[in-house]
């Protein structure tokens, strides 16, 4: 009887792992062949509209298919991001750039083992290596839609203005405007979002250390524009008062928006 129990819990739990497998490597696959068509579409001269938006709104779904801890993510920046954009009066073609790239912002991650990404401890000095190279991988993706602007906020969009980013230690002007505007909208929705390692922090909390760090580690403007944009948005708090010390309390992790 025993034995008998043991051989199913053990043949269920081979169906099980032989699914997630399956499941992983149409997801693998069909990025693969997201990231192939890209390659094939021109640069950004023009409008994104149409096939190349396509592509791009394919290729953030399958990355995030791939990462339950990071489902959304990539909207909800690029959401954040174009609200940021168009409230520092940027253009209607640099509002979609920047929109574009904060959709692919973390897709240089394919090349990041899933063991570093859903860690749920402190990483290790190599580990935050390992994470600190997808934006570089993410830009070499990228550069072969052909339009250096959308490749550069890609490579640059964890630099921060004290120059303790990565992955060039870029500081104040040098990093790509479109690259501190993603590094704001990035911050918020990482320090809001649940993680392997950490609960997700109230938005109140979230919108206070964005206020701590504009003009230290991320553009002061583009943080005045977020909290515009969050306020005129979300009249009302979204908060719960009884958990805040709770969320307080909590790590934010090794680097304010640098999570996997």
């Amino acid at each position: 009887m025993r034995a008998a129990r043991r051989e199913a819990l053990r043949g269920s739990a081979l169906e099980t792992m032989g699914r997630r497998l399956a499941e992983r490597w149409s997801n693998d696959r069909r990025l693969s062949a997201a990231l192939a068509l890209l390659r094939g579409v021109g640069g950004l001269d023009e409008s994104i509209d149409g096939r190349r938006a396509k592509l791009l709104a394919q290729l953030a779904a399958e990355l995030e298919a791939r990462d339950p801890w990071t489902h959304g993510h990539s909207h909800r920046v690029a959401r954040h991001a174009a609200a940021i954009a168009e409230r520092m009066g940027l253009s209607e073609r640099r509002v979609r750039i920047v929109r574009a790239a904060a959709l692919l912002h973390d897709v240089g991650k394919i090349n990041t083992p899933r063991a570093v990404l859903h860690k749920p401890g402190r990483l290790t000095a190599v580990e935050l290596g390992l994470i600190e190279l997808h934006p570089v991988d993410g830009a070499e993706i990228v550069s072969s839609l052909g339009d250096p602007e959308l490749t550069a906020i890609v490579r640059h969009h964890h630099e921060r203005l004290d120059g303790s980013g990565y992955p060039d230690r870029l500081k104040g002007t040098e990093i790509p405007l479109g690259a501190r505007i993603i590094a704001v909208a990035d911050t918020f929705d990482a320090i809001t979002s649940l993680r392997p390692y950490r609960p997700a922090r109230s938005h109140r909390r979230a919108l206070e250390i964005l206020e701590q760090e504009a003009g230290i580690r991320l553009d002061p403007v583009g943080v005045g524009a977020f909290r515009a944009h969050y306020h005129e948005h979300h009249p009302r708090p979204l908060w719960n008062p009884r958990r805040r010390a709770a969320q307080a309390a909590a790590p934010i992790g090794p680097s304010l928006g640098a999570a996997p």
